[in-house]
């Protein structure tokens, strides 16, 4: 018996006796969708995240975003604030504000808005500095004294970017974090004391492979998506990191100074994760060079900084305790430079000034340091960095001048009795565990300093969400996504309790618990709560804004995952309004959403236009991102999609070929979807030109990948990929195993929230399977289960539709209902010929089906 592709099969077979069944009516329907193939396709786009220690609001009521002015004002801002939000009234612009906690806010504002909106904001203890930008200077010189955060009124942006460049430098200067604690009381240790100590050991001590770079390079630039500026650093990076040394990157200006400590502050797991082998590196060159020093007698260095009161209150409570600076410090031994830092803070309500006076003997220290001149990017001659977690002890603490303090500190040495008795302490919380080589045991140590926080935290704390938040990403990372699921709930349960129901911060925990249930394949769940964050950012941004359309293109990939694809091209034309308005021509989240439109088109059906939207992101990838980024490769396997559903198999597997050129020059390929789905596509072409050992080949690869990315087994991803083997294993004969894999695949669709085109492919896979073997009946069954998903979801004239006319056909072929037969096959023709190529092998196929059709009647 010939065996044929279920797509484009034309065998006829021998009488079947059984009851004639009424001729299917094909009825006039919307458009939407297609094969769920196409379901291996790139993710939304990451979540933006903060990655710095402030932010810029700019409010003005004649902000026009298409202005090109204004397009050159954010470029230049955003070499200095990566994150800016801009409004044209001032209640939602207050509302914003109150709400940011984390990161310290600087503010540009007109000179009309400001008079007025100043007053109601200047309390704000997370407001840093304003900047009033008005061309008539004078109008507004006398108002702004009365505020001390109003910086001045500034009538060019070039000179606001020169101030607020001092400002933003001083604010990164001043957000080390402290941890104060002593071990008179183990059962309230300060949790961040204990923290950055489970991290630092954790860290310094994981092995790396060479790809992190690259995975922390491209993760970068998904979060610096338009800010060329930082970008073009973070290519420099991945490209000549080896052509310098740890410490000059650290010391740059740029994202890897800016990222790293506000991880550390805020204790950001993910990002600390990301960025661990920097993290290791820098540290081993701290503890090279300070081997390699011979110090003559004692050391005594410098820092300054501003304290907000209730911080350095603690401090002042706080003598003969231990004191640890959480990030890398940075001090001089200069102390006039060091006493300029600490008058930073005479302007600022509620700060302090803090000069600590460091003393040091290098031949006892607890801590590695060293004096960076001749390895630093600053060129700062008189600059000595310790790494993280030294910790010093308090000694004596007085006002030197209005407003500054001079606090006494003395590094703690290997034998002080309290830093051991700590330490011992601390080796018993953790079991005495140190060997640090996989995530799972870094798991242990988060969970540990999780434990400690509970201890000292009450139960609806901010920071204990932020804490389920890290461990839920660890088990991210290792793919476990039931109990992500379980600690980003615990989460934003806490979030519900403690903020406003408008808060930013709950957003971002609908947002990761959508995408959980995404990587999950429960997609009417994802889908949830995706629409509940995108509901806070209609509340609280801008209609423009580009958070709001990426919160579209989120939804609307929901949407293509359950076969609803009108509703998905509603929802990406939506971010695609907002995108073309508020984002120059080749940025890439534009070709994103170019990307998801073609998608939706290929889907429906409408191939040649698919292929222009494939094209249009693909043109704006080249030209903005690096030749080895995995968006390329995503552009490549689309495009050959296309060319494959259109019927140019050679031309298909040439750009997946070149896809996987792609995945060898990006060193990142070993469990990459792209590349899972790059391997899918060779298989289905091997499978149509024939080749099945090579399709198995390639369909095993894409499975292997699952695996290694630690998809559920019942993930609709498993059921596309099995249907296909069973539809090899058809062609080959082995009917057997064809059907074991096709109920494997069946039993996923039929459970989970999935594509209904891809259930529709395996019901198609299984009536071919039962037509082979002359199941005439079970055939009917299952093909008109197909009929049913595709006429309720598909345009009359898909191509889809035309498949499952033909197989309907061969099935009364062998009935011996010639006539119905022979209608069906027609009907297929015409379909096929409305959407399909002259030269299409379906329509070639279709037409051999009416021909050996006719010679029955």
């Amino acid at each position: 018996m010939e065996k044929t592709e279920s797509t484009e099969s034309n065998s006829t077979s021998s009488a079947d006796n059984s009851n004639s069944r009424q001729t299917p009516t094909i009825s006039p329907r919307r458009a939407t969708t297609t094969p769920s193939d196409a379901n291996h396709s790139a993710r939304p786009p990451p979540r933006h995240r903060i990655l710095e220690n402030f932010r810029l609001i700019w409010l003005d009521s004649d902000i026009d975003e298409s202005d090109a002015d204004f397009k050159h004002s954010l470029i230049q801002l955003r070499k200095i604030v990566n994150t800016i939000d801009t409004f044209t009234n001032a209640d939602p612009c207050v509302d914003f504000l109150n709400q940011t906690k984390n990161e310290k806010v600087f503010m540009i504002v007109s000179g009309a808005l400001g008079q007025s909106t100043v007053p109601n904001i200047h309390h704000f203890p997370q407001l840093d500095s304003v900047y009033v930008f008005c061309r008539n200077k004078t109008k507004h010189e006398q108002w702004r004294k009365e505020w001390s955060k109003v910086k001045d009124v500034f009538s060019g942006i070039d000179l606001i970017c020169d101030r607020l460049k001092q400002d933003t430098q001083q604010c990164d200067h001043n957000s080390v974090s402290i941890s104060v604690t002593t071990s008179g009381d183990l059962d309230n240790l300060d949790p961040s004391f204990m923290y950055t100590q489970l991290l630092k050991e954790t860290l310094i001590e994981m092995q790396y492979d060479d790809k992190a770079k690259t995975a922390l390079a491209n993760f970068c630039r998904d979060q610096y998506h338009d800010n060329p500026h930082e970008k073009q650093i973070i290519d420099e990076f991945e490209r000549d990191y080896d052509d310098h040394t740890p410490i000059w990157w650290y010391t740059r200006e740029g994202f890897t100074y800016k990222m790293l400590n506000r991880a550390l502050r805020t204790q950001d797991v993910e990002i600390i994760i990301q960025m661990g082998f920097f993290l290791r590196d820098v540290h081993r060159h701290i503890e090279k060079i300070h081997s390699e020093t011979e110090y003559q007698g004692i050391l005594m260095v410098y820092r300054g900084q501003c304290m907000s009161t209730v911080d350095f209150n603690k401090i002042l409570q706080s003598k003969g305790a231990l004191l640890a600076f959480n990030n890398f410090l940075s001090t001089s031994t200069n102390r006039n430079v060091s006493l300029e830092f600490a008058r930073g803070a005479l302007n600022n309500l509620n700060s302090v000034g803090v000069l600590f006076e460091m003393t040091v003997n290098p031949s006892k220290s607890s801590t590695p340091f060293a004096s960076v001149a001749h390895v630093s990017a600053s060129q700062t001659e008189e600059e000595i960095l310790f790494s993280m977690h030294s910790v010093f002890r308090i000694g004596e603490i007085q006002a030197i001048q209005h407003g500054i303090w001079r606090v006494e500190l003395t590094l703690t040495t290997d034998d002080d009795p309290e830093l051991k008795q700590l330490t011992d302490y601390f080796r018993k919380e953790t079991q005495g565990t140190t060997e640090m080589g996989e995530y799972s045991k870094a798991l242990e140590y988060y969970e540990k300093s999780h434990k400690i926080r509970e201890k000292s935290l009450p139960p609806s704390h901010p920071d204990l969400a932020n804490s389920y938040d890290s461990i839920g990403s660890v088990y991210h990372t290792m793919g476990e996504y039931s109990k992500v699921l379980e600690y980003y709930e615990k989460s934003q349960k806490i979030r519900e309790k403690s903020l406003p129901p408008n808060h930013p911060d709950l957003a971002n925990s609908y947002d990761s618990i959508g995408t959980v249930y995404d990587n999950m394949g429960e997609y009417s769940k994802a889908l949830e709560y995706y629409e509940k964050s995108q509901n806070i950012r209609e509340k609280s941004l801008s209609s423009s804004h580009p958070d709001v359309a990426g919160g579209y293109i989120g939804i609307g990939w929901m949407f293509k995952n359950m076969g609803e694809y009108s509703k998905a091209l509603s929802s990406y034309d939506k971010a695609l309004k907002i995108y073309e308005k508020s984002l120059p021509p080749i940025h890439p989240d534009l070709a994103n959403c170019y990307n998801n439109i073609g998608e939706i088109y290929c889907n429906m059906g409408e191939y040649s236009t698919a292929l222009e939207y494939h094209e249009k992101s693909q043109k704006i990838r080249e030209e903005s991102l690096p030749p080895n980024h995995l968006h390329l490769i995503e552009s490549n396997n689309n495009i050959g999609l296309v060319y494959f559903n259109m019927g140019e198999y050679s031309k298909a597997f040439s750009v997946l070929r070149g896809s996987l050129n792609i995945h060898q020059m990006s060193q990142d390929n070993s469990n990459s979807k792209f590349a899972a789905t790059t391997y899918y596509w060779l298989g289905r072409i091997e499978c149509f030109m024939k080749d099945y050992s090579k399709a198995l080949e390639y369909y095993g690869k894409t499975l292997d990948i699952y695996k290694k990315r630690a998809l559920p087994e019942k993930h609709p991803d498993f059921a596309i990929t099995y249907s296909n083997i069973g539809d090899v294993k058809r062609l080959t004969g082995d009917y057997t195993t064809a059907r074991s894999f096709l109920e494997k695949a069946l039993e996923i669709q039929e459970n989970v929230t999935c594509d209904p085109c891809g259930l529709a492919w395996i019901y198609t896979y299984m009536g071919e399977t039962y037509r082979e073997t002359k199941d005439y009946s079970a055939a009917l069954e299952f093909h008109e289960k197909a009929l049913k998903i595709r006429d309720k979801l598909l345009a009359s004239s898909h191509p889809d539709l035309a498949v499952t006319c033909h197989n309907l056909a061969k099935v009364y072929n062998g009935r011996r209902q010639f006539k119905v037969a022979f209608g069906l096959a027609q009907l297929a023709v015409e379909m096929a010929e409305q959407k399909l190529p002259g030269k299409h092998p379906h329509i070639l196929e279709y037409k051999e089906t009416v021909l050996e059709i006719c010679k029955s009647l």
